[in-house]
């Protein structure tokens, strides 16, 4: 186990190196400039090219990439060129909202999801299957930047339950979650299906019940634990999803997250909060897929070998 982990993490150190060499090019050929957004379009010319020189940015690319690489071996991301506050400091202050939303639509939708696939492959081609299976479709189908303004208009203006907008405590990610976990919900329902239908008409599955064991235990102690599988994998890749699909829901619902200041940095050309933010998502993707591998080996022991 110990020697898939260091494997799995020397694997990572590259992955991310390559994700921060395309964002750091795609940055910088995007069209814009960041000196001309903080000074205006009736800037003094001679002012540009004097904060341009201060903020480096009037070296080669190369150089440029040099010596940010430099700056994040010590754990330096630079500092912001809107406010000039150190990168570090911006993202690590959002992030644990971003994260806090993904990892609780996740719960979400596996909490429900699950459940009702097995209930939907165990009874399937009925009518609670069809029935199960529309919800599903419809789940897959709504955009989240279409449901979050419509749970908005329901249970906060015409209900009053929940507020409109903003963060101030738990009660106000009941429906940033279910917006951003629906589209999940429905993804993982149809997965779970999908699977624990593979695994119900395989031979093993024949031959426990030509045993006598019981339909609960076939089902919890052979399909489910086979099954599980793909549907974790779906569940680890997805999580990363969840992490970049939350920038629609955070401006739907204006969570100070990490997404609306990922917005707000590209539009105002903020390379280093653009950059540390992206490199934050990326080691907790890599990071969720590490996890997903040992519960791979909780769930099946012989994938280990």
């Amino acid at each position: 186990m110990a020697r898939i982990l260091i494997n799995r993490f020397l694997f990572a150190v590259p992955t991310v190196i390559g994700v921060l060499i395309v964002v750091f090019l795609l940055l910088r050929l995007t069209p814009g400039d960041p000196v001309e957004q903080m000074l205006g379009q009736f800037a003094n010319p001679a002012d540009i090219v004097r904060i341009r020189n201060q903020l480096g940015l009037d070296k080669p690319l190369l150089t440029q990439f040099i010596e940010y690489m430099q700056g994040i071996l010590r754990l330096d991301f630079g500092r912001s060129l809107k406010n000039n506050e150190p990168v570090k400091d911006i993202i690590f202050r959002v992030y644990p909202l971003t994260l806090l939303l993904s990892v609780l639509s996740m719960i979400f939708a596996l909490t429900f999801s699950i459940p009702m696939g097995i209930f939907s492959a165990v009874r399937h081609y009925s009518f609670m299957d069809n029935f199960v299976m529309v919800f599903g479709l419809l789940g897959v189908s709504i955009p989240n930047f279409w449901l979050g303004p419509m749970l908005i208009l329901l249970f906060s203006v015409q209900l009053g339950i929940f507020n409109v907008s903003g963060f101030n405590n738990w009660y106000d990610l009941v429906l940033p979650v279910i917006t951003l976990g629906t589209a999940m919900w429905a993804f993982l329902l149809r997965q779970t299906r999908s699977s624990v239908l593979d695994v119900y008409r395989m031979d093993f599955v024949t031959t426990a019940y030509a045993k006598g064991l019981s339909r609960r235990t076939v089902l919890y102690r052979h399909i489910l634990r086979n099954a599980l599988i793909p549907v974790v994998t779906v569940a680890g890749l997805q999580l990363g999803a969840l992490l970049s699909g939350a920038v629609i829901t955070e401006r739907v619902f204006a969570l100070p997250g990490l997404g609306d200041t990922i917005i707000s940095a590209v539009k105002s050309r903020d390379y280093p909060v653009v950059q540390g933010a992206i490199i934050l998502i990326s080691i907790t993707y890599v990071i969720v897929n590490i996890i997903t591998d040992i519960i791979y080996t909780l769930i099946d022991p012989r994938i280990e070998l």
